[in-house]
């Protein structure tokens, strides 16, 4: 009977061998099955991080070109209407020469209709009357002088 029993005991030893050996390679496997599941977990957070970094810079850039858009209108805008400020200042100006010129077309019709009264009126028989006549066209040159109209306004060269 101790023979019998001599190969069974040996079949157990090799089969217990074999799954002792067999338990420490699955300890190895699940060892790097472990540090596999934490690679991929640190992976993952790099990776969803990254993303969210992504979406981040996506939004500001979504956000940025619509100021820059919004910029852009805004600037157009006040050109253009910085344009017709200019063009209406340009139009006044020469509004005010034109005004100018036809002052002084007015201030000499003034000086030739009050010359014409004097003229046709009887001359003063006096010296005195004279130079108070004489006096009188050069206060109406003095006050009737034309203006100069190339220098209407203040701003102009």
């Amino acid at each position: 009977m101790s023979q019998g029993v001599e190969p069974v005991v040996t079949s157990a030893r090799d089969l217990t061998d074999a799954l002792n050996r067999l338990t420490g390679r699955l300890e190895e496997v699940r060892a790097d099955s472990e540090d596999r599941d934490k690679q991929l977990a640190e992976r993952d957070t790099q990776l969803s991080r990254y993303g969210q970094r992504n979406r981040h810079l996506i939004w500001i850039t979504f956000v940025s070109l619509a100021l820059d858009l919004l910029l852009t209108a805004a600037l157009t805008v006040v050109a253009v209407q910085a344009n017709h400020a200019s063009g209406a200042a340009s139009a006044v100006a020469q509004s005010d020469r034109n005004l100018c010129l036809s002052a002084n077309v007015s201030r000499a019709q003034q000086v030739s209709l009050w010359n014409y009264i004097l003229t046709v009126s009887q001359q003063p028989a006096s010296s005195a009357g004279r130079t108070r006549v004489a006096e009188f066209k050069a206060h109406l040159q003095k006050f009737f002088a034309p203006r100069d109209c190339a220098h209407v306004n203040p701003e102009s060269p």
